[in-house]
């Protein structure tokens, strides 16, 4: 008389979390790359809002030379290395409007450190504001 063995299972609950967790980490990976990035883009827009805002204040009341860039370029920078971003260009057009390019690089886990990739974590806002 033959008895019949069961096959072993041993390890495939083992083996099927195993799938699960790394599956899990790669999404959270994924997940939390492009949250890093979205943050960035939308707490640069605010910040490049509030350069320009100041500025504009400052070119008004004549307390900084409209047609000197260097010197606009240092009245903004305090305020971007406080957002841990870069001074990129500040203008002021014909009109009286003040013109501000900032840059700055998101803190991912994966995205920047990739080369093809890597461009999608750097954020450039733009942002302007009249003078009164």
């Amino acid at each position: 008389m033959t008895m019949y063995k069961l096959p072993d299972e041993r390890g495939v609950v083992l083996d099927w979390f195993l799938k699960i967790v790394v599956v899990g980490g790669i999404f959270a990976v994924i997940l939390f790359d492009f949250g890093a990035i979205a943050v960035n883009t939308v707490g640069l827009e605010s910040t490049v809002d509030e350069i320009a805002h100041s500025l504009s204040v400052s070119v008004a009341d004549d307390s900084l030379n409209a047609v000197d860039e260097a010197a606009l370029i240092e009245a903004a920078r305090p305020t971007a290395q406080l957002a841990d971003a870069r001074v990129v260009k500040v203008s002021v057009d014909v009109e009286g409007r003040v013109h501000v390019r900032i840059r700055r690089r998101a803190t991912t886990m994966l995205v920047a450190r990739v080369g093809p990739l890597s461009h999608w974590a750097v954020a450039t806002a733009d942002g302007s504001a009249v003078t009164q």
